[in-house]
C-alpha cells in the first residue's frame, strides 16, 4: 500500500516554530516529559513581541504558516490578537494545545474575545488554521498518568466534538502509553496527521544521563515494536503518520523507515518548521549558504553531528539519519542499531518517495 499523506511534500516546507516565551512559557498541566515543566518562573513573551515574531517569520524569511505553542496558547491572555495577526498577514496560524480549556464554560474576558464567548470559537472565528491537539494516550488511565490531572483525558475527549477546524494530532512515547497509543480513538475520526513522537531529553532532561534518571523513558526498539502495527491500521484508514525523530535503522527493521521525520526531513515536512528560522540564522547566511535547501541540510547535520558513535558513523544511513541522542545512548547503549552498508544515502526523503496524497 502506498502510504498516505495529508498534504504532499513540495521542497523546503514553511512553516515556523511561534514559540511562547524564552522557556516556552507557562502551562497550567505539568506532563512528566515536558521540557519546561521543572524550570520555575516561566513568563509569555508580551504581545508586541508575539507580533514581532510573526513578522519576522512572515516578512523576513518569507515563511506562510506557524505553529504557536509554548506553554499552553489557551491561557495567554493576548492569544486571540496574536492569532488574529497571523492569519491576516498570510502566516497560517495553528495553535498546539493540549485541548483542557476546549469547552463552553472557558470564556475569559480577554482582548477579542466577544461577550461569553468560549475561547476555543474566539480563535477559530478570528482565523486559526487548525489545531495540533497532544494527544499522549488512548485511555484515560494513561493519558492522566503523563499529563499528572485526573480528568484531562475526559476534557480532552469532549473539546474535540466542539472544535470546526481541523485537528492533527501529537503523542509523545513513553511508558505510560506504548500500550495505549491512541490508534481506536483516530480511527473513529477523519483522517488527518498523526505524529508519535521519541522523547527528547532537551533543556533540564539533556543534563540527565542514566536510565534509572528518566523513568518513563523506552527503548526505540520497544516503541517500534507497537508502533509499526499502530501505522499499519491508520494508514489503512488514510492517516499521515509522521514518527518524529526516530533512527532510521530501526523503523526500517520494522517496516515504517517511509514515515520517519527527523532534522534531516522535517524541513521538508510541511508540518514541522524550517530549522534555520528557528535558530534565526540571518538572512545573508542562508543565502550564503546556498539557500535555503543547502541551509536546512547543514542545519540538520549539524544538529545529528553530536549524536556520534560508532555504529551510526560506520552507516550508509548516517547523513538522512539523526542517531539516537547521547543521552538515550548512555542510558540504553548502542547494540540495537543497525549499520546498512553501501553508498551513503544523502536525499533526506530518500524513504519517502511513494508517499502520496489521497493513497
Amino acid at each position: 500500500m502506498t502510504k498516505p499523506l495529508y498534504r504532499p511534500r513540495e521542497g523546503v516546507c514553511s512553516r515556523g516554530w511561534l514559540f511562547m516565551g524564552e522557556q516556552g512559557g507557562p502551562c497550567d498541566m505539568k506532563c512528566q516529559m515536558c521540557y519546561y515543566a521543572y524550570q520555575k518562573n516561566l513568563v509569555f513573551y508580551s504581545l508586541q513581541t508575539m507580533i514581532q515574531h510573526a513578522n519576522l517569520f512572515r516578512h523576513y524569511y518569507g515563511l506562510d504558516a506557524c505553529d504557536i505553542s509554548g506553554g499552553e496558547g489557551t491561557i495567554y491572555k493576548h492569544i486571540i490578537p496574536l492569532v488574529d495577526h497571523c492569519a491576516k498577514i498570510g502566516l497560517r496560524p495553528t495553535l498546539i494545545s493540549h485541548g483542557q480549556n476546549n469547552r463552553d464554560d472557558y470564556a475569559p474576558k480577554w482582548a477579542g474575545v466577544e461577550e461569553g464567548e468560549p475561547l476555543y470559537q474566539a480563535l477559530e472565528r478570528v482565523g486559526l488554521e487548525d489545531w495540533l491537539i497532544s494527544l499522549h494516550g488512548g485511555d484515560a488511565e494513561s493519558h492522566d498518568a503523563i499529563l499528572g490531572k485526573a480528568g484531562s483525558f475526559d476534557r480532552l475527549m469532549a473539546g474535540l466534538d466542539l472544535l470546526k477546524r481541523p485537528v492533527r494530532f501529537n503523542s509523545t512515547l513513553q511508558r505510560e502509553n506504548l500500550d495505549h497509543l491512541p490508534v481506536d480513538i483516530l480511527l473513529d475520526r477523519e483522517p488527518t496527521v498523526w505524529n508519535p513522537i521519541v522523547f527528547n531529553p532537551f533543556h533540564e532532561w539533556a543534563k540527565k544521563t542514566g536510565k534509572s534518571e528518566i523513568e518513563f523513558q523506552v527503548t526505540l526498539t520497544r516503541a517500534a515494536e507497537v508502533l509499526a502495527p499502530a501505522i499499519e491500521k491508520l494508514e489503512a484508514a488514510g492517516w499521515e503518520v509522521n514518527v518524529r525523530y526516530f533512527p532510521i535503522c530501526i523503523a526500517e527493521k520494522f517496516g515504517f523507515a517511509e514515515n520517519v521525520s527527523g532534522y534531516h526531513q522535517v524541513p521538508f515536512d510541511p508540518w514541522e518548521w524550517r530549522l534555520n528560522a528557528t535558530q534565526r540564522t540571518p538572512m545573508p547566511k542562508i543565502i550564503e549558504a546556498g539557500g535555503w535547501y543547502t541551509a536546512e541540510r547543514e542545519m540538520a547535520l549539524n544538529h545529528a553531528k553530536q549524536r556520534d558513535n560508532p555504529k551510526c558513523d560506520s552507516c550508509s544511513r548516517r547523513p538522512i539519519c539523526d542517531g539516537p541522542q547521547s543521552q538515550y545512548q548512555a542510558a540504553f547503549g548502542i547494540e540495537e542499531l543497525i549499520p546498512h552498508d553501501g553508498e551513503l544515502l544523502t536525499d533526506p526523503l530518500h524513504f519517502q518517495k511513494e508517499r502520496a496524497v489521497n493513497a
